[in-house]
C-alpha cells in the first residue's frame, strides 16, 4: 500500500463503549478528514469457551440474541 501511496490505519475499539467509539471516528476525521472505507469486523468467533465450542447450528436462542446484541446495534452506534 505505500508503494501505491494508500494512506490506511487501524483501530481496536469496543463497539459497545459509546465513549471508545466517539473518540475513534474522532480520531479518524482528526487524521484523514473522512472516511472512504469502513469495514467493521465487529464480532464473536464463537460462543462460549474454546473447550465448549457450541456449532453454529446448535446455538441456543438465548446466545444468539446475546450476539446480535452486540453486534449490530453498537457497529451503527
Amino acid at each position: 500500500m505505500k508503494a501505491e501511496k494508500i494512506e490506511a490505519c487501524r483501530y481496536v475499539v469496543d463497539l459497545m463503549n459509546r465513549e471508545q467509539t466517539q473518540k475513534f471516528v474522532s480520531a479518524v476525521l482528526d487524521n484523514f478528514g473522512r472516511v472512504d472505507i469502513l469495514i467493521n469486523n465487529a464480532g464473536m468467533a464463537q460462543v462460549g469457551s474454546p473447550e465448549k465450542f457450541i456449532p453454529f447450528t446448535e446455538i441456543e436462542d438465548e446466545e444468539w440474541d446475546l450476539s446480535i446484541s452486540r453486534i449490530l446495534p453498537h457497529a451503527l452506534m
